[in-house]
């Protein structure tokens, strides 16, 4: 059972004209259950509004009308917006052209066109074929197709015990997926702790990444390389990094997300949080590194010729450094000896791999408490599952809930299997054995077999 005094809370909007009211009687019961259960289990409040809750009042000028004063303060407000209509589209009020429902409807769907975080939940009375429909009947009857223009959700229901089940079951599916919802955003928002420059208005985040250098690409005329492109070429596996941290950034509001190449990046970016990608690639996120020497419990080496890249990790708790050094060549080695070469085909990419990376946050000793996060496996493939890791593995970050300037540094161990990461988890408090015996010849074969047959 939840056990938390922790409440977030999920407000519901009951838009119905008087032809439902039976229907709304049943909507204000489902809720207040809901509401019981879901506080039990989720830690989740579910509020019920409509007009009719509003206590007496009368607008002061510039509050403007009342409807204007339930659309600011109910409508605007919601999480979940459930219509109910049957044959009627609400009654339309002195000085309006439309109904009041009728209003809140409007806004409810210029919300979603807006993006806001709201749910629309239409129910509609099911009616007998009548080909001389009344002026509201039409009205109904003209939402519903534009409804499905508009490729939105709605259901018809025969009965008043029909529209309990119905209503019954979405509005739990929603409060489940609102409360995942509402948990992911308060973990990422736990990680991505970004700090503010006064004169900057909202946090900035400058994201520095390392390009891929022409000899890595093979070229015939490396003198031409640069001559059809526009930026600097940028691995895959960093720009599937990429793409995960602005995910992760926009959904909790963050959209002053700016993206350099560490050929050119500008000064400014130690003016803002900062993400440094590809650790034993990027030369100024190395440097960066060095100012938090004192309390990194990791360090990165470069891949120097045909020795590989590896990482030097203390264990929590620890007085040590242990290297951890990529296995992911012989996984590559082991699958791919025997395929051809040439052009890239799908029997490339169905194979199984293993690296390791660093997920880390740092507070800068100025007083402005911007952020330096470095984001890095020993391969490309760690640095991917980093990202990964952010977007889907968001639970981890709750322990730091309001802990902006406590260090976060984490190992984690990425997996990839057939063109997809498979799993990511944090190894920060294995041996040294433990990362011995996994980059053994006998244990990658094993491991392997084992997914492969899974």
């Amino acid at each position: 059972m939840f056990n938390s005094g922790y409440y977030n809370s999920m407000k519901i909007f009951i838009a119905s004209p008087s032809d439902v009211k039976n229907e709304r009687q049943v909507a204000e019961e489902v809720i207040a259950k809901l509401d019981r259960v879901c506080r039990a289990t989720l830690g989740l409040r579910t509020e019920c509004f409509k007009w009719e809750h509003l206590p007496p009042l009368t607008p002061s000028p510039e509050d403007g009308h009342i409807q204007d004063v339930i659309l600011r303060e109910q409508v605007l407000e919601c999480n979940v917006f459930v219509l109910i209509l049957h044959k009627r589209y609400g009654t339309t009020s002195a000085g309006n052209k439309v109904s009041n429902t009728e209003l809140e409807v409007e806004t409810a769907l210029n919300m979603l066109e807006r993006k806001r975080n709201i749910m629309l939940l239409s129910y509609f009375r099911k009616n007998p074929e009548n080909d001389d429909l009344g002026k509201q009947e039409k009205k109904v009857k003209q939402l519903k197709n534009k409804l499905r223009e508009k490729e939105l959700w709605f259901e018809e229901y025969s009965s008043l015990e029909d529209f309990r089940d119905r209503l019954t079951h979405d509005l739990y599916y929603v409060s489940i997926r609102f409360q995942a919802a509402v948990t992911k955003q308060r973990s990422l928002r736990a990680f991505w702790e970004l700090s503010n420059v006064h004169e900057q208005g909202s946090p900035k985040l400058s994201i520095i990444y390392p390009p891929l250098d022409r000899s890595s690409m093979k070229y015939e005329k490396p003198d031409r390389i640069w001559l059809d492109r526009l930026v600097p070429n940028v691995s895959f596996e960093d720009s599937k990094t990429i793409s995960k941290i602005e995910k992760t950034l926009r959904l909790i509001g963050h959209h002053q997300i700016y993206t350099f190449a560490t050929v050119d990046f500008p000064y400014t970016v130690y003016d803002m949080n900062r993400v440094w990608l590809c650790m034993p690639r990027n030369s100024p996120g190395l440097r960066q590194i060095q100012n938090y020497e004192e309390e990194a419990r990791f360090r990165f080496e470069a891949r120097k010729g045909t020795i590989e890249g590896r990482i030097y990790w203390r264990p929590p708790k620890d007085t040590t450094f242990i290297t951890i050094r990529s296995p992911l060549s012989n996984y590559l080695q082991l699958q791919r000896s025997t395929m051809p070469g040439g052009e890239w085909t799908p029997s490339h990419g169905r194979i199984i791999g293993k690296d390791y990376a660093i997920l880390a946050r740092f507070m800068d000793k100025r007083e402005n408490r911007l952020k330096d996060y470095f984001i890095a496996g020993i391969r490309g493939l760690g640095t991917w599952g980093a990202g990964w890791f952010i977007d889907r593995r968001y639970k981890s970050f709750l322990k730091w809930e309001n802990q902006d300037d406590v260090p976060i540094q984490m190992l984690l161990e990425v997996t990839y299997k057939n063109e997809h990461i498979d799993d990511v988890k944090d190894v920060s408090n294995m041996p040294a054995s433990y990362f011995e015996k996994e980059g053994n010849i006998n244990t990658i074969k094993k491991y392997i077999q084992e997914l492969q047959d899974r």
